[in-house]
């Protein structure tokens, strides 16, 4: 069984296969692989040199795209993040929808981290549906964006100043009910509040942490572009994440402070 959707997620004459109500699967056509069939299977005819369940590009000045664990150019040196993650714009860390909240849509949502980048735009945090609720943070032009949907109309929230001069900065965003905050390092906090209606962020999803598969449709193109720059001491609540130990996929992910040979 096929469906139509007005963003087609699978590619390459793949078949989209409803997964619930928002979900969906890929079954690639021959010769393609990915979760959207985005990537070309390595053939007889040419360099067979992925490794650790590493996938071919189709195109691209890398070789290899690496799944969580693993990095380098054909995928073979073991990767351990440890607190930190750095991202290309190609990258993300996928955590389980329970590592934010339970299953009451009116409980406070709290998390903090820290990044360093030089980008203008990019998504570093995302969870939820292409329309409707979402809870999101990002770049914008150099700001930091914290924006949260509840269903009648987005909260948007700027810094005040930008964030992507290279240096690391401390940021916390929370909100309960309507109500968001947005605090950058020693700066006021910056306060918005979501439009009349709904005050239950309804959403069960997965988090994503420096993009995902496709940006654009995953955002509803909120968001066209993954972060690059680093993430470190991720906070949920007050749990401290484990980038590593608790995420449940990833790809092309690397330690800040590490860099791999180029062989």
């Amino acid at each position: 069984m096929s469906v139509t959707l007005r963003v087609k997620p699978c590619l390459n004459n793949a078949t989209c296969i409803p997964v619930g109500k928002i979900g969906y699967e890929c079954s690639c056509a021959q010769g393609y692989t990915g979760r959207r069939c985005e990537f070309t299977m390595v053939g007889p005819g040419k360099n067979k040199t992925c490794l650790n369940s590493g996938v071919a590009f189709q195109s691209s000045d890398k070789i290899c795209s690496c799944p969580l664990g693993y990095g380098g150019k054909r995928c073979e040196s073991f990767v351990q993040l440890g607190d930190s993650a750095s991202f290309s714009g190609d990258g993300y860390l996928q955590f389980p929808a329970s590592m934010m909240r339970g299953p009451r849509v009116v409980k406070p949502d709290y998390m903090s981290l820290e990044i360093k980048t030089e980008a203008l735009n990019g998504v570093i945090l995302w969870q939820g549906q292409r329309k409707g609720d979402h809870f999101a943070i990002g770049l914008r032009e150099g700001s930091l964006e914290f924006r949260f949907e509840l269903g009648s109309g987005p909260a948007v929230l700027l810094s005040s100043s930008p964030v992507n001069d290279g240096q690391w900065h401390s940021i916390e965003v929370f909100r309960s009910y309507k109500e968001g905050s947005l605090k950058v390092d020693n700066e006021e906090p910056v306060n918005g509040t979501s439009a009349e209606g709904s005050s239950g962020l309804n959403i069960q999803g997965p988090i994503f942490i420096g993009g995902g598969d496709n940006i654009l449709d995953m955002t509803n193109s909120k968001f066209d572009t993954g972060f690059t720059g680093c993430v470190r001491n991720v906070y949920f609540k007050t749990r401290k994440l484990k980038l590593q130990g608790d995420a449940s996929g990833g790809w092309n992910i690397i330690p800040c402070d590490r860099q791999l040979s180029e062989t």
